[in-house]
């Protein structure tokens, strides 16, 4: 799989840095003397008071504590014109750099060499080979190596000279030309450049310069497992899917993150399908909007924690990952606020100095921005939290709160580390086998049901029953009818004996005699009675008459032989019937019982004899995550305890180092105290990258993390994140393909020319291959290559979460309709029939607000639309207030806090129009311009308001080609808003096939807004 590590890595340095649009920069030009001194003129200082438009400036300290702003200079920009060619028109832009440098500036002008990561750069646009040249001044091979080759120079910057020594090294390697010449071969043609010097701020972060030695230490190493199962290229075979009723998952499941409620059916199925999975292994799972994915990743990782800790294992490395700040922050938030609903003090941390089970390890610009949200954050060099949590004070602190909340807990005291550690771990495995005792027992009992409900199967058996003993009855009946006929039967021949005996004896003598004969017939006549005559003659002889009494007694005695058997047969059955029923009612009262256990941590419903009636296997085993969700506790109490018992490995020496066997157990102790590493993956691997200290070189700790998570997977190439999936041994992605793709950083012509130059593809034609497979790094994503690589598959590769809580139907049903087949679930319920919902009365779920436009405004390859903007502001300014006290209201009500910057936001398709409806909000209402997010769909990706107030731009002659262009965009857009999405603008605009986006919007916000 070389071929794939060297095209992701091409495609990696591809992107890292690209060429530079000057239309869209601020940009400054300098002296050759300032470029050379390293010190900005008077009239160049004028960019350090400058910032780009909507942007704060982002100043920060370098080493020396010199405050610093981050810029580019564009060293080397072609002429207009090629010299010496016929060519005076090409593709390229008017002002086209072929050599950037990334600077630091401080504040008196100095220039410093950027921040580590940032290096000289060539766009790969210009190198060769390429699908359709356009301007080639070197190989990107040559420019590979020059990297590759000059790490010890690199290393050895330490000026402003030897730094900008470097980039003229780097231009004169790849272009074989002299820096201070102003002309250059590339191919038969003679390329002039400017000879001047370009300043601007730098709003690039080298985010991709990790990740591209990552990919270079790949391709010098074996791959791991994961990484060539995640990059193949082939479909995983399908394997066959659990349902959430098997007991061996249930018991399986042992840890729970959140206690208020229990799973949802589908986030239950990836939790059962995730414990299928091996090193080397992918579980991908599809989670719309609103459908739990955080809960869902929170429940992956407290399985993990909990099933450690039982097991007495060391906490094992869980990092979630992603390239979507968003998504990152959404992750220790998520992390940082597990609501309690226990009145002891079980919920509480033991130790000081922590507040998530999250820690961030955030890029270093970024570290002021986790300080401020108060995020638990670190590095490799475990600085910040990590060296704060283990300090001689902080432990001795930790250990007098665990000794004072554990005899708070337990009801007495104890100053052994030890035996605390015991107990706990005798409590967390008590509890353990008490639930899987449960399970047991419902496992028992389903399988006596087969299917139906406890009180279906009851009735039936007393149904049974009753069928039984009203039989055995009858047949008891008429054995006993039966006993009386045949006594009947004997007596009567013994009467007829006896009349026999009566007649004289010489009649009983010569009966054969003709008179003796009549007088016996006549005796016989007159003896018989009526009912004898079904069975007798009257002209037969005593003896023939005792003959058929014997035979009615025979066929009697038959029939009770009969009668008898079936009665043995019915008291068999009816036996057996009883035993049923008290082996069901024994077995649910043992599964009362051992609920009644745990009644100090489970909270039974209310209605529980129902559920005990309708014995659904899967909704009595979510009453089962709250105790889940108490051995989460037990696991974090137990961790902590033996985080206090050990001693930091890690000596006064050894901090701020990377040696393995440092790292290890830096991340091994964090991972105790909060089991989810949080991080990006532009980050990822250095977080992980050792220093070997006898061979004086670095290396990756591959097949380290025990489970990597992938959050919001859509919306990342693939190149992006392959790379890191080498350190990790198995790994859930999770992600939307429907909702807004990855920004790619090729072009699909560059990206076809990477793929057969790195052998992955023979030619053009076969970039197919790759484009299905989702290998490609242009328009495929993470989720689509890792949902390839994972052998479940619901609705198509991958798992699906269908539970959707966020949006009132109304709303999610748009959503459903333009991108999801209906195979999203609404839970929540309408909006009109919800009495918590304090928007009914004024504003309907899905509503629009007609303002009439013939056309917007072009600037430049954005739209805007004034008329549109100032009637979004004064609705706004109309409504607002009125909006919020009733939220207000409602959160006081709840005892619940309010927060103003979640109840409304603005999305229009265009920046532009954010741009311009953010500075009439400035004018006209700046007191709640903070507390209302404006911008276009992107900023809003993965973020949530109450009310959605989207701007279409366009005129009703402009149609809608933005909003019909990709659904992903207004499933992004219309599923932000819970409770309220308002259409502002002219309807005319919305048009298109009868499923288009802008149709279905129409169809659907016909509801005005006032």
């Amino acid at each position: 799989m070389k071929q794939v590590t060297n095209y992701f890595r091409n495609a990696i340095a591809a992107s890292t840095n690209g060429p530079i649009d000057y239309k869209k920069e601020t940009f400054y030009t300098l002296t050759a003397g300032e470029v050379e001194l390293g010190q900005l003129g008077s009239d160049s200082m004028a960019f350090l008071r400058t910032t780009g438009q909507d942007e704060e400036v982002d100043v920060q300290e370098d080493d020396s504590n010199r405050k610093t702003k981050q810029a580019i200079i564009a060293l080397k920009t072609v002429s207009t014109k090629f010299v010496a060619s016929k060519k005076t028109e090409t593709d390229l832009e008017e002002m086209t750099s072929i050599l950037f440098l990334p600077v630091k500036v401080s504040r008196q002008g100095r220039l410093y060499p950027a921040e580590d990561g940032k290096i000289p750069w060539i766009p790969r646009e210009y190198l060769k080979p390429m699908e359709e040249p356009v301007l080639a001044i070197g190989d990107a091979a040559v420019y590979d190596a020059f990297f590759e080759e000059t790490t010890d120079e690199r290393n050895q910057i330490c000026s402003w000279k030897t730094y900008l020594n470097y980039a003229k090294h780097l231009y004169e390697f790849v272009t074989k030309a002299r820096f201070d010449q102003q002309v250059l071969l590339c191919g038969e043609e003679i390329v002039k450049t400017d000879g001047k010097y370009y300043l601007f701020e730098d709003r690039t972060i080298n985010t991709t310069f990790h990740i591209l030695q990552l990919y270079n230490h790949l391709l010098k190493s074996k791959e791991n497992k994961l990484y060539s199962k995640l990059t193949s290229g082939e479909a995983e075979k399908s394997k066959k899917l659990y349902k959430n009723s098997d007991t061996a998952k249930m018991k399986k499941h042992k840890g729970q993150m959140g206690g208020e409620y229990p799973l949802s059916p589908s986030q239950r199925e990836v939790i059962n399908h995730f414990d299928e999975i091996g090193e080397g292994e992918i579980l991908a799972v599809n989670g719309p909007p609103g459908t739990g994915k955080t809960t869902l990743l929170q429940s992956v990782v407290a399985n993990m924690y909990v099933n450690s800790a039982l097991k007495e294992e060391a906490a094992p490395i869980i990092v979630a990952a992603s390239t979507n700040n968003q998504a990152v922050t959404n992750i220790i938030d998520s992390f940082g606020k597990i609501n309690s609903i226990r009145e002891d003090n079980l919920e509480k941390r033991w130790i000081s100095g922590i507040n998530s089970f999250a820690v961030y390890f955030p890029a270093k610009s970024k570290t002021a921005e986790a300080k401020r949200k108060r995020y638990q954050y670190t590095n490799v060099l475990g600085e910040a939290f990590a060296e704060d949590i283990e300090t001689e004070e902080n432990r001795d602190k930790s250990k007098d709160v665990f000794y004072s909340e554990y005899a708070a807990f337990f009801g007495s005291p104890e100053r052994d580390l030890l035996k605390c550690r015991d107990a706990l771990s005798a409590q967390l495995n008590w509890l353990d086998t008490a639930r899987i005792n449960c399970i047991s027992a419902i496992e028992k009992i389903a399988s006596i049901l087969d299917g139906i409900s406890y009180k279906d199967y009851i009735d039936k058996l007393v149904v049974q029953l009753t069928s039984y003993k009203e039989e055995e009855y009858r047949i008891k009946q008429e054995i006993s009818d039966i006993k009386i006929r045949t006594k009947e039967f004997l007596d009567r021949r013994l009467k007829w004996r006896e009349s026999y005996q009566l007649l004289p004896w010489y009649i009983r003598l010569f009966k054969f005699l003709p008179p003796f004969k009549r007088k016996l017939l006549s005796w016989s006549y007159a003896f018989m009675n009526d009912d004898e005559l079904e069975f007798l003659k009257r002209d037969m002889t005593i003896e023939e008459v005792e003959a058929a009494y014997l035979k009615k007694v025979d066929d009697n005695d038959e029939q009770l032989r009969i009668l008898q058997n079936k009665k043995n047969t019915i008291k068999g059955n009816r036996t057996r019937q009883e035993k049923k029923i008290k082996r069901i009612e024994s077995s649910l009262n043992s599964l009362k019982r051992k609920t009644d256990q745990l009644s100090g941590y489970i909270e039974l419903p209310k209605n529980m004899e129902d559920l005990w009636a309708k014995f659904d296997a899967c909704k009595i085993n979510d009453l089962l995550d709250q105790i889940r969700y108490v051995e989460f506790w037990f696991a974090v109490h137990y961790y902590e305890c033996r985080w206090l018992m050990e001693d930091n490995p890690i000596s006064e020496k050894q901090k701020k180092t990377t040696f393995e066997n440092v790292l290890n157990n830096r991340y091994r102790r964090m991972a105790m105290l909060a089991p989810c590493m949080v991080m990006t993956f532009f980050m990822m691997p250095k977080q992980f990258l050792a220093y070997d200290g006898n061979d004086k070189k670095h290396f990756y700790m591959y097949d380290y993390i025990d489970l990597l998570i992938v959050d919001e997977a859509g919306q990342i190439s693939p190149e992006i994140a392959a790379a890191s999936f080498s350190l990790a041994k198995r790994a859930v992605v999770v992600g939307d393909e429907q909702q807004i793709p990855p920004v790619w950083g090729t072009i699909r012509a560059l990206d076809i020319a990477m793929a057969i130059e790195s052998g992955m593809i023979g030619d053009r034609c076969q970039y197919p291959l790759i484009e299905n497979n989702g290998l490609n790094c242009s328009q495929s994503s993470l989720m689509k290559l890792a949902s390839q690589s994972c052998a479940f598959g619901k609705y198509g590769k991958g798992l699906f979460l269908s539970e959707h809580r966020r949006c009132y139907d109304e709303i999610i049903s748009y959503c459903n309709e333009l991108v999801y087949n209906g195979r999203l679930e609404p839970l929540r319920g309408t909006a009109q029939e919800d009495r918590e919902n304090v928007l009914k009365a004024i504003l309907p779920a899905m509503g629009h607000k007609e303002i009439k436009t013939a056309y917007s405004q072009r600037m430049g390859t954005s739209r805007q639309n004034l008329e549109e903007a100032k009637q979004i502001v004064q609705w706004i300014k109309a409504n607002y207030l009125i909006i919020c006290d009733l939220y207000k209201k409602q959160s006081i009500e709840n005892q619940e806090n309010f927060n103003p910057k979640q109840i409304m936001g603005i999305i229009t398709p265009f920046k532009s129009q954010s741009n311009l409806i953010r500075r009439l909000m400035k004018r006209e209402i700046l007191k709640w311009n903070e507390d209302i997010e404006v911008g276009t769909v992107h900023t809003f990706q993965g973020a949530e308001k109450r009310v959605i107030i989207f701007s279409s731009v366009y005129g009703n002659q402009d149609g809608c080609y933005f909003i019909n262009r990709n659904n992903s965009l207004m499933n992004v857009a219309v599923s932000r808003a819970k409770d309220s999405f308002l259409v502002f603008g002219d309807s005319g605009c919305l048009e298109g096939a009868l499923k288009s986006a802008g149709n279905l919007l129409k169809k659907m916000t016909q509801s005005e807004v006032q």
